[in-house]
């Protein structure tokens, strides 16, 4: 290993030793932070969801178990799973992708009723920094993204996206949140 000196701190664009303490600190304290908050919205979707059962349209959780199933196949398949043991296991992905649908479908209804009651909606500005966001980290023009989510559908999806993500973050802000013990 490189000696732990202020060298090596400047190879990790920090002042000194110190500094790279303290930004490595900082980083870890921000990922931590993260991972807190996606629990507690996580937790908070649940305990809203949970309580609620309703008749779903099967038409649309056949659409997300698709979506799901190609989901975890792709995912499979990036991790090295190959082809024969995907299909040996496809009514297990199969049942996971369809647990997971009904979730998603019931909570895209909640988060639309809530969004429709509390007016709450998704901004052009917000769209397109969003795209800009997506495109910046996949290294393309946003123009070339945001033609390829047209042909394929997906600004509809982008849409629903970023209104869930604010349909959360209103009910973080006004939900009553108590720490329990584990």
């Amino acid at each position: 290993l490189p000696p732990l000196d202020d060298t090596f701190a400047k190879s990790w664009e920090a002042s000194d030793v110190k500094g790279l303490r303290e930004g490595v600190r900082q980083d870890l304290q921000h990922e931590l932070n993260e991972k807190s908050n996606r629990t507690l919205r996580n937790q908070l979707v649940q305990s809203l969801l949970q309580p609620l059962t309703f008749d779903l349209p099967e038409s649309a959780v056949l659409a997300e178990t698709r979506n799901v199933v190609y989901e975890i196949v792709r995912d499979q398949q990036q991790r090295g799973v190959g082809k024969d043991l995907i299909d040996k296991n496809k009514d297990e992905i199969f049942n996971v992708a369809n647990a997971a649908a009904r979730e998603r479908t019931k909570a895209a209804f909640v988060f639309q009723k809530i969004a429709e009651k509390e007016g709450i909606k998704v901004e052009p500005s917000e769209f397109h920094s969003r795209v800009f966001a997506m495109a910046k980290s996949l290294e393309m023009p946003a123009d070339k993204l945001l033609k390829d989510m047209e042909q394929k559908g997906g600004t509809e999806k982008l849409v629903e996206q970023i209104l869930n993500e604010k349909v959360v973050d209103f009910l973080q802000r006004h939900a009553k949140i108590e720490d329990v013990p584990a």
